[in-house]
């Protein structure tokens, strides 16, 4: 298969290249900087590294690779911490930032992507969310007072939605297209109730895929099968 995985320079992303590499999958990484580089080169000789901001459509439409090659999987990884956990303490440029991001970043790398994607047989585009996306979840009070940002929840709420857009336009042209909570991970912006490295949850995931129990539309949580939205 050939695999798109954006932010492969760290945590799940650079799991996610490594569980697919190993298993004989042609991997390509979206990154922005040069440092980043360096650590992909160092580990994965194999694998194809794309230098762009995910949140610059522009600079994205400049990439030669989209032009003749096939993607099979693309996995919208790239994300990133934030904070504010109170209207007093959160800003409105930072909640932004979340947006383009989670939301916005995922949402440009698929329309670039989209004609190598409609060259695969079977396409499938993985948004890497999270429990905190979930519009009933938060609903429910399950994240009350546990201190988690409005700008994470916000950008991923957005993407979750960007998420069923793709899936109600794609589905009827053989793409899947789903969101997926990886877990509770041990990484250094985990939650309080992390347990499960970034590499095992890359290794679910990738179950996931080969035993073909992805479904357009879909909203899974690699811990307890199908969430909410």
């Amino acid at each position: 298969m050939n695999v798109l995985i954006t932010g492969g320079n760290r945590g799940l992303g650079f799991e996610f290249i490594k569980v697919f590499s190993e298993t004989g999958n042609n991997v390509t990484t979206i990154i922005r900087s040069e440092s980043a580089k360096k650590i992909i080169e160092e580990y994965f000789p194999k694998c194809t590294i794309l230098l762009s901001d995910i949140t610059n459509y522009t600079d994205l439409s400049k990439l030669d690779f989209f032009k003749n090659n096939s993607v099979d999987i693309l996995i919208n990884n790239a994300g990133k911490a934030s904070y504010g956990v109170s209207v007093k303490d959160s800003e409105s440029s930072e909640i932004e930032k979340q947006f383009k991001v989670h939301c916005l970043g995922a949402f440009n790398v698929t329309k670039v992507a989209y004609s190598s994607l409609a060259r695969s047989k079977n396409p499938i585009i993985i948004n890497i969310s999270s429990r905190l996306g979930s519009m009933s979840r938060n609903a429910e009070g399950e994240f009350t007072g546990k201190g988690f940002s409005y700008g994470y929840r916000i950008g991923k709420g957005a993407q979750n939605m960007l998420t069923q857009c793709l899936s109600q336009e794609l589905g009827v042209k053989g793409f899947k297209v789903c969101a997926l909570h990886p877990g509770r991970l041990l990484t250094s912006s985990g939650a309080t109730d992390a347990h499960m490295t970034p590499y095992e949850s890359a290794k679910k995931v990738y179950n996931l895929i080969v035993k073909k129990q992805i479904e357009n539309g879909g909203y899974y949580c690699v811990e307890t099968g199908s969430m909410s939205w």
